[in-house]
């Protein structure tokens, strides 16, 4: 099947038509700011008071978490139609956001999202269906790093990203990804010079390609399948979200 593109592929996966969420995207944007950020650009929100709501309008965000002594907790990968509440994330440490390409984001309060999705159908339903997708996401990322082996991680990663949001390729599938090796580390709970050799073992053994600096082919879907029985598990799942990512 060819890939749809990542904004079509998230309203595909919304649980509703695509025209009712540009029709919540519409009546966000009459009370949102826009903030444009250029592809890795980056905005601190450490010692602001006001943590708001953010929401993908286009491109890819990468929010970044660290503890006060410089050790990287995660990165969280958000597509577009993504909604993120910047109040909701304990503050351990540094809060920074990201753009992992040219982004759009739509910039409002709390207190300005509650109200309009008490008075607006079209809104409320939805950042339910937002928040229910990241919901399943975060429950299948979460099992991805129960594996204990670093290799399981990355192949489960991979089998389920070119599943949900891959293309056809002429020789396998196909992964276009705009975050930073250091964010999919992290993303991954892992060293970035561990995931470097887990890549480079992966590619000697023609389990994947790499055509050029910023995409992943998949050469041997069954080989992968065999070092991550958790990737076998979310490749399965009909609740995956798409997740697009740039290797640098």
């Amino acid at each position: 099947m060819p890939r749809l593109g990542i904004g079509a592929a998230f309203d595909e996966l919304a649980g509703g038509p695509s025209v009712q969420a540009s029709k919540a995207l519409r009546e966000i944007e009459k009370i949102a700011s826009k903030v444009r950020l250029g592809r890795g650009q980056a905005m601190d929100f450490t010692d602001k008071r006001s943590k708001p709501v953010l929401v993908v309008r286009s491109g890819f965000l990468v929010v970044r978490m660290d503890l006060n002594d410089g050790l990287r907790v995660g990165a969280l990968l958000v597509p577009p139609g993504g909604v993120v509440r910047l109040s909701d994330f304990p503050l351990l440490g540094p809060l920074m956001i990201a753009a992992g390409e040219a982004t759009v984001l739509l910039r409002l309060e709390d207190s300005q999202l509650d109200q309009l999705v008490e008075r607006d159908s079209a809104v409320r339903s939805y950042v339910l269906s937002e928040a229910r997708r990241q919901f399943c996401y975060d429950r299948g990322h979460v099992a991805l790093l129960t594996a204990v082996r670093g290799d399981e991680r990355v192949a489960g990663f991979l089998l389920e990203t070119a599943r949900s949001a891959g293309r056809n390729g002429s020789n396998g599938d196909v992964i276009d990804m705009p975050i930073s090796r250091t964010d999919l580390a992290h993303h991954l709970a892992l060293n970035p010079d561990t995931l470097s050799r887990i890549v480079s073992r992966f590619k000697a053994r023609g389990l994947i390609a790499m055509p050029n600096r910023r995409s992943f082919r998949i050469l041997d879907t069954a080989g992968l399948a065999e070092l991550s029985p958790v990737g076998r598990s979310l490749m399965a799942s009909p609740l995956a979200r798409p997740v697009r990512a740039n290797m640098e």
